[in-house]
């Protein structure tokens, strides 16, 4: 695994800053309740392995932030804003 992310280091552009918008999968799950169909990856222990592996990730790069997306939308931009405001020093 550790392979094959150096085979396209040489060209690849680290971003400054990488969200990564953080999630409890049981509330993503209940803001799902609306939908007609689900997608055969929305299941629970799916969430939960895809949101260790992004924490994961994230947790090994520096240019992660980590945005709590659980909370409300204004939070959330405000949160982005703040971050991306002392990031370019404003």
């Amino acid at each position: 695994q550790g392979q094959r992310k150096e085979i396209s280091q040489p060209v690849i552009i680290r971003p400054d800053l990488t969200f990564l918008f953080d999630i409890d999968p049981k509330i993503s799950l209940a803001r799902l309740t609306g939908r007609d169909e689900m997608e055969k990856f929305e299941t629970l222990a799916n969430l939960r392995l895809v949101r260790e592996n992004y924490l994961a990730i994230a947790k090994d790069a520096s240019q992660f932030r980590i945005i709590d997306s659980g909370k409300s939308l204004e939070e959330v931009t405000e949160s982005v804003w703040k971050i991306i405001s002392q990031h370019l020093g404003l």
